[in-house]
């Protein structure tokens, strides 16, 4: 039933737009008046800003955040908690700037509807829903501009942002994660949320990344080993505390998880995943075939691998789809970031190309009546529009 309820909002919105779009080109006089009165100069458009390089690069629920070659953020799409940090709850179908990150920032992590960065100085600060805590500043309320995370202003090597809670690792390998844990994902032997960090049962060190899913945690150790935590159904293993993954001891490169599964790169470039249809133990997915893995980036609907040739597969969604090549992407990407049901890649002269749904602007190519609708192929974001660009709306989405 939600559906076909969906579909048919889908199908009114894109109707009205079209009208809107018809309306505003028939607008113009048919007939010729008897004298022409003198024209008048029409105003010069200012000149487009120089697209920034993008070094790094997160998708979340409905949203996407950047980091620019001089270590600032934008970010573009649903900004209805305030994911995209520039102080509203406006949504943006083009890169905006986040308040206060115009420089100093290493990393950017993307959650369901929260925003995180890791700045130069080891601190982490987060923006946008709070419902559960996980911005982590002592409070449940939303931010639409970026707060410090309590007790991690510095020190910090790694934050990964996941549903409705974020994790990070300490500088001493230690993790410490907060917000939601009904489904045990802060791995501290509660199910109570915290709106502050709270340390991990057992890793108090060793550890060399995070990775937060919807609703489970894993760890990757500094010995190449797999820990995961929280919900069983997509590779958390179902304890309140970390347990190891069957197989996955030594060897690995690399983790990211998502809402139904969980994966591993390993050191031999392979892709190891269990969780979801996959269950345990973990199963090579691209096994048979002759490509080596780089990077590896799991969302909540759609999950992506780059070859160490840079060529881009991707995998799931709502059609639960197996891996295929990305169209144009079959070389020349540095980077990749699946996000809700939409994903972005980043080429090796900076640039980023993003496909998928499109519903709240997430692609970034600018919210026109002739790129409302998703794109199957990646299509350029534009870096050069102005941040004052044209706001969206919140037409019916499909992440919550």
């Amino acid at each position: 039933m939600r559906s076909r309820r969906f579909r048919f909002a889908a199908n009114v919105l894109i109707g009205l737009l079209v009208a809107a779009c018809a309306s505003a080109a028939s607008s113009a006089p048919t007939g010729s008046p008897a004298t022409s009165p003198t024209p008048t100069p029409r105003p010069t458009a200012p000149p487009r800003a120089e697209s920034p390089a993008i070094s790094r690069l997160a998708a979340g629920g409905r949203h996407t955040c950047a980091v620019t070659d001089g270590d600032a953020v934008k970010c573009w799409g649903a900004n209805d908690a305030g994911q995209l940090g520039d102080g509203t709850t406006i949504g943006q179908s083009t890169p905006v700037d986040v308040a206060g990150l115009a420089s100093g920032v290493v990393a950017i992590t993307a959650g369901g509807t929260h925003s995180c960065a890791l700045t130069t100085a080891g601190g982490v600060k987060c923006w946008g829903s709070n419902g559960a805590g996980q911005l982590g500043n002592g409070t449940t309320t939303d931010s639409s501009i970026p707060v410090d995370v309590a007790g991690l202003a510095s020190e910090v090597n790694f934050v990964a942002a996941g549903s409705a809670h974020t994790c990070a690792v300490t500088s001493g390998g230690a993790v410490r994660c907060w917000g939601a844990n009904y489904f045990q994902q802060l791995g501290n032997g509660t199910t109570t949320d915290s709106s502050v960090p709270v340390p991990v049962s057992g890793l108090d060190g060793g550890v060399s990344a995070i990775a937060a899913g919807d609703i489970h945690s894993c760890a990757l150790t500094t010995g190449g080993g797999v820990k995961c935590w929280g919900y069983a159904g997509s590779g958390g293993l179902g304890g309140a505390v970390p347990g190891d993954v069957p197989g996955l001891a030594s060897g690995v490169g690399a983790i990211s998880v998502s809402y139904e599964q969980s994966c591993a790169l390993t050191m031999a470039g392979a892709v190891m995943c269990w969780g979801g249809a996959t269950g345990l133990p973990p199963v090579d997915l691209f096994a048979g075939h002759d490509a080596e893995f780089s990077a590896i980036s799991l969302g909540f609907g759609k999950a992506c691998a780059l070859s160490t040739a840079g060529a881009v597969r991707c995998w799931g969604g709502y059609d639960g789809s197996p891996p295929a090549d990305v169209a144009g992407l079959a070389s020349g990407i540095t980077a990749i970031a699946a996000g809700g049901n939409h994903a972005c890649a980043v080429t090796s002269s900076g640039a980023v190309m993003c496909w998928g749904d499109n519903w709240n602007g997430q692609l970034g190519n600018g919210r026109t009546c002739s790129t409302l609708a998703s794109s199957s192929v990646p299509v350029d974001v534009d870096f050069a529009a102005s941040s004052t660009s044209e706001p969206i709306g919140m037409p019916p989405g499909r992440i919550e």
